[in-house]
């Protein structure tokens, strides 16, 4: 009996112990992006094309009429702060589906398809938390005001090595700093064998304005295949955004492993015990030997 209970408690502690790691098992890393101007825009594609790119895991938006949203955005930022590293200038794009939030927060989120950064140690991080991103030193953001100075002109260059690569130009209006600012919290998604991934963003001020912009890709591409020509307009949502700072949390959580229910166990194993000195006492009373 003592034996046993040892051998109980043992187990106990060890699946305790087991609990404990996966509790404290998420990691994170930061960055902080400081006077930005963005475009982000959604564009509706096929469902059938997109889905098998999109892990069953996560219900995409809009399949009750057949269709995804194609979710890009571009970024420049006169401060990229990574984690403790220098604060360097910096440029980035992302190319995902929009998608149903998978724990109930945000107010934008999407599944990751590709993401290029022309800034080293934003692309570090990234790669080794598991996300699809890829260094791309030549990408170039610009936006030229023109003589209204209520907007200008968006020229967005992804070139090689980014596969796919694209270009997203087009007029955008400036958001005039006497518009209301907004609360915003972005969330971005990918997922690997053993881990999910997510980027959390929160713009603690930022401004919109619509913009009417286009992307251009070579239709044979990935991205090409996935809106079904070489070229897309964003008629769910288009816009400029501009903000003076925000900061992102790249989570990553391990897949938990199959679980099994200790009361069960123990339940079972106490059954065992029991079971055995029933049958130790029996032949004991019909005189057999054990």
């Amino acid at each position: 009996m003592k034996l046993f209970g040892t051998a109980i408690l043992a187990l106990t502690l060890n699946v305790q112990t087991l609990a404990a790691k996966a509790a404290s098992s998420n990691s994170i890393q930061t960055v902080d992006f400081t006077k930005c101007s963005e475009f982000v825009g959604l564009a509706p594609i096929p469902l059938g094309n997109v889905r098998n790119l999109v892990p069953q895991s996560y219900a995409i938006s809009g399949t009750e009429i057949g269709k995804a949203n194609l979710v890009v955005r571009s970024t420049q930022c006169e401060g990229f702060g990574v984690g403790n590293s220098e604060t360097q200038p910096g440029t980035l794009a992302q190319v995902g589906v929009n998608i149903v939030s998978p724990d109930g927060t945000g107010d934008i989120n999407n599944y990751t398809l590709w993401y290029v950064t022309n800034n080293l140690n934003l692309a570090t991080i990234l790669q080794q938390a598991g996300i699809n991103a890829k260094l791309v030193p030549a990408l170039t953001y610009n936006f030229t005001s023109d003589d209204t100075g209520s907007g200008g002109n968006l020229d967005v260059n992804v070139p090689l090595p980014a596969n796919p690569s694209f270009t997203i130009s087009g007029y955008e209006f400036d958001p005039p700093s006497t518009d209301p600012s907004l609360l915003y919290v972005a969330n971005w998604w990918q997922s690997t064998q053993n881990t999910t991934i997510k980027t959390n963003t929160t713009f603690p001020n930022i401004r919109f304005a619509n913009s009417a912009v286009t992307l251009y890709t070579d239709p044979n591409s990935d991205l090409g295949n996935l809106i079904g020509r070489g070229s897309t307009a964003f008629t769910t949502l288009s816009l400029r955004g501009r903000f003076d700072e925000a900061h992102m949390d790249v989570i990553v959580t391990p897949v938990p492993e199959p679980s099994f229910d200790l009361s069960t166990v123990l339940a079972t194993l106490w059954m065992g015990f029991l079971l055995r000195l029933e049958v130790r006492k029996s032949k004991r009373t019909s005189g057999s030997r054990y």
